[in-house]
């Protein structure tokens, strides 16, 4: 399954949103910086997450984050092929 973003995306986000399981969200992480991510679980403000490529392996999937370590939920994908 190949991946819903690329590296030449642009999102956007907001910080002002409710979190369900399944958004893609910005996340702040100790390991690699910034990184988008689908929320996978969510119990008592503890969010586990995934990437959608499940083929490339991550640091970050099924770790578990705090709410204060999401930086915005992506509600707008811009897809830019020729840059």
């Amino acid at each position: 399954m190949t991946p819903n973003y690329s590296d030449k995306d642009l999102v956007l986000t907001t910080r002002f949103a409710f979190f369900n399981v399944n958004d893609v969200v910005v996340l702040d992480s100790d390991v690699d910086g910034n990184v988008l991510k689908r929320i996978k679980s969510i119990k008592n403000n503890i969010f586990e997450v995934e990437s959608d490529n499940k083929s490339y392996h991550s640091r970050i999937n099924n770790k578990l984050f705090r709410k204060n370590q999401i930086l915005g939920k992506v509600i707008l994908k811009l897809n830019f092929l020729f840059f």
